[in-house]
């Protein structure tokens, strides 16, 4: 089966963002993880941009986890001078950089940590700076994410199984990630079996989650402000509720200070539990500067496939959401692509057609992208399957004045 991906074009209402010819490399093989599905794991962060390089952070093997750098086309090397703290570490990653730091927060089964690295200008490496944060829930977690708060300091949140149901905890971490971790704060509990968390930062150096509760329908969020003890939380408040929204697995992404008046505060990519053929599967939901949630429906149901797990970034000063295509299983194999929809800069409306970006493949799936990419840095997604091989894409787009 040929895993190699298509040019794409986008378009949208105030100009147009062309490819340019020739500058354009389709979706390749680039590694194998030797871990099912390495890029898997919403609503975690797995790649960055920084210091001139894209960087990864996958499960490896059954040796915990591993960080590659991308050294040029089609070529991805690992950090093997980390290949020894980071074996003895959960494998699938969130990870926060900014500067010359970077905080990963990590998970696998029922094992929990955080590390904290920082950028060597003599070795043009990252290198750890302090001894990981390691603890074990009783039951198994599900996903991981982080957010730094206004006064430096690290949340994280994560939905922890317990007798058929889930509660969704915080914990704060110091600024440096010294011992010892936080104690838990139980932000909801008896949410479904499926339900996910996000830590996301939030308003005036506050620090915000959000989770998901189908079996209410709805988003709820709470609130952590800066200074506050860690027990202080705002009282949960519902997001959006109804219309059978959300579903497990949406992504989210805050747009960047900068972004300005137009950008919303908040990009969240979901999928609805509906499934009526034909009809929309997929949402973004934004939200406002006052505060007020919108949502765009897109990507059709379909009988002989299905849109799957969308992911929110910000591209180019607009949103855009990566998305799996589920196809129909033929002769023991399920053939997928990975679609791209683009949207107006203030989330209101669905810009142009959605492109493919990786053609049909055997298993390919959860596409991961920087949840930030400015403009004169390529756009690189990856993909992976359940064979753990991983699969790059990436897009070179021009600016072009147009209506």
């Amino acid at each position: 089966m040929n895993k190699t991906a298509a040019r794409a074009l986008v378009l949208s209402v105030l100009f147009v963002l062309t490819l340019s010819a020739g500058l354009l490399e389709g979706a390749s093989l680039v590694l194998n993880s030797h871990n099912a599905d390495p890029t898997s794991g919403k609503p975690q962060n797995k790649i960055w941009f920084a210091k001139g390089w894209w960087w990864a952070w996958l499960p490896h093997g059954d040796s915990g986890g591993r960080m590659w750098r991308r050294t040029g086309e089609e070529q991805w090397m690992p950090e093997e001078h980390l290949d020894l703290t980071l074996q003895l570490l959960p494998g699938r990653a969130d990870i926060w950089a900014e500067g010359n730091e970077l905080v990963a927060a990590l998970v696998e089964d029922s094992t929990l940590a955080m590390i904290l690295m920082r950028w060597s200008d003599v070795d043009s490496r990252y290198e750890p700076v302090s001894i990981p944060l390691v603890w074990n829930e009783h039951n198994p977690v599900e996903t991981v994410t982080l957010a730094r708060q206004s006064d430096g300091s690290f949340w994280i949140s994560y939905p922890v199984d317990s007798s058929g149901v889930r509660q969704v905890v915080a914990r704060k971490a110091l600024s440096d990630l010294r011992w010892p971790i936080g104690k838990p704060v139980k932000l909801d509990e008896a949410v479904s079996p499926d339900d996910v968390c996000a830590t996301v930062e939030g308003e005036g150096g506050a620090v915000d989650v959000y989770w998901t509760d189908e079996k209410d329908q709805c988003f709820y969020r709470r609130t952590h402000v800066a200074g506050q003890p860690d027990s202080v939380w705002s009282a949960p408040e519902v997001v959006i509720h109804g219309n059978k929204d959300p579903q497990d697995n949406p992504g989210f992404c805050r747009p960047p200070a900068a972004a300005g008046a137009q950008a919303p505060r908040l990009l969240i990519a979901t999928r609805n539990s509906s499934l009526e053929n034909g009809k929309p599967v997929l949402g973004l939901m934004t939200l406002d500067r006052s505060g007020q949630v919108h949502k765009v429906p897109f990507a059709l149901m379909q009988k002989e496939s299905e849109p799957v797990h969308p992911v929110a970034a910000w591209v180019y000063g607009r949103p855009v959401v990566f998305y799996t295509v589920i196809g129909q299983p033929a002769q023991g194999f399920t053939i997928n692509h990975v679609m791209m929809q683009q949207f107006s800069t203030d989330g209101s409306a669905v810009q142009g057609e959605p492109v493919q970006i990786v053609p049909q493949a055997v298993g390919v799936d959860w596409p991961v992208g920087a949840r930030e990419v400015q403009p004169g840095t390529p756009l690189l997604v990856l993909t992976s399957d359940n064979q753990g091989d991983v699969f790059e894409t990436v897009i070179e787009m021009a600016k072009k004045t147009g209506n």
